[in-house]
Formats: C-alpha cells, sequence, structure tokens
C-alpha cells in the first residue's frame, strides 16, 4: 500500500500486488507471462479535495518503480468502463489498452471491466 500524503492529510493512495489475479487470465496480454512476474494496481484513488493535481499520475509512478524495483516485466491494472478520466490517466502514463471482460464485483454487481499493461522489461 502506497500513500500519498499533503502535509498531514491524506491524498491519496494505490494498492500495488506483485502478482497477478486469476481474472487477469483471460486478457491478451502482450505476453503470457507468469503470475509472478507481473505487478498489478489495485484501488488507485485520489481524495477529492486533492483532484486535478496530476496525484493520479505521481501514484500511477510509484507503482511502476516498486515494480520496477522488484523485477517485475509488465505493471497490470483495470478500470471500471465508466470511468472515462481513469482510462484517459492510464494512457497519459504510457499503459496500453489491452482488452474489456465483464465480472462480478460485490459493491456494484456484473461490471465492465477495462484492461491495460505498461512493459517495465522487455518481454
Amino acid at each position: 500500500m502506497y500513500v500519498l500524503t499533503d502535509g498531514e492529510e491524506i491524498a491519496g493512495m494505490a494498492a500495488v500486488a506483485l502478482c497477478q489475479g486469476d481474472d487477469y487470465l483471460n486478457i491478451s496480454w502482450e505476453k503470457d507471462l507468469p503470475k509472478d512476474e507481473v505487478a498489478t494496481v489495485h484501488l488507485l484513488a485520489v481524495c477529492p479535495d486533492h483532484r486535478g493535481k496530476s496525484l493520479g499520475l505521481r501514484l500511477l509512478d510509484e507503482a511502476i518503480k516498486i515494480a520496477v524495483r522488484k523485477g517485475m516485466k509488465a505493471l497490470r491494472l483495470d478500470a471500471l468502463k465508466s470511468n472515462l478520466p481513469a482510462q484517459k490517466m492510464y494512457e497519459k502514463a504510457g499503459f496500453t489498452y489491452r482488452g474489456e471482460q465483464r465480472l462480478y464485483a460485490e459493491n456494484t454487481g456484473m461490471t465492465d471491466f477495462l484492461y491495460y499493461e505498461k512493459k517495465l522489461a522487455e518481454i
């Protein structure tokens, strides 16, 4: 878990997992990599009072650094299909759209997710 602060205040956070969950297996990635060579970003969020300051990009940059330090070959993440600002941010950060699937999420029911990937090493 990476937390970004502004003074004493939490401005944003992201969770970086050093593996890939099974829900990522049905996507057409650039290369099929073992689960332990892929990091995934989960729960990336910026507090509403801190939006518009490119903090999401800073969180993604830190996630990339963590994954590179751990020797991961790719960093992958997903976004709700309805979350256009997140999709634009991921593409701005150099992530490539790799596919879509509908999954059940306990908090939303059946939901469409878009998947993105950033190569970290030659794969």
